[in-house]
């Protein structure tokens, strides 16, 4: 009786490991996310880094917003004069987005290490 308990536990204690490493294993890997009307002028995402440079008409908040919502929380931000840094992290990457004003319009960059 207590071996046959021992065994049904370790086949339930391996199947659950098995779904997480699948889960783990099948998730999408990490993509440059751009908004709806981003204007690329640079785009380099075959391999990592992954680069992408663009202008939008959205404003900043609206660009934050954008960013959490693809990558999550933002580890660290940082202004220095008319740029700000936005740094997150997903998965085994490093994300930096740097927004500046640009005449009417907010240039976007991105780096995904």
């Amino acid at each position: 009786m207590l071996k046959t308990t021992i065994i049904k536990s370790t086949v339930i204690a391996l199947i659950t490991i098995s779904v997480f490493v699948f889960k783990a294993y099948a998730q999408e890997p990490i993509k440059v996310e751009l908004l709806d009307d981003a204007k690329v002028f640079a785009q380099y995402d075959d391999e990592k880094p992954l680069v992408a440079n663009y202008f939008t008409s959205h404003n900043e908040q609206e660009i934050i917003a954008f960013y959490e919502e693809k990558y999550g929380e933002i580890v660290s931000q940082e202004r220095k004069k008319e740029l700000l840094t936005l740094r997150f992290s997903e998965s085994d990457s490093n994300i930096r987005i740097i927004v500046s004003k640009q005449n009417n319009k907010h240039q976007v960059d991105i780096l995904i290490n």
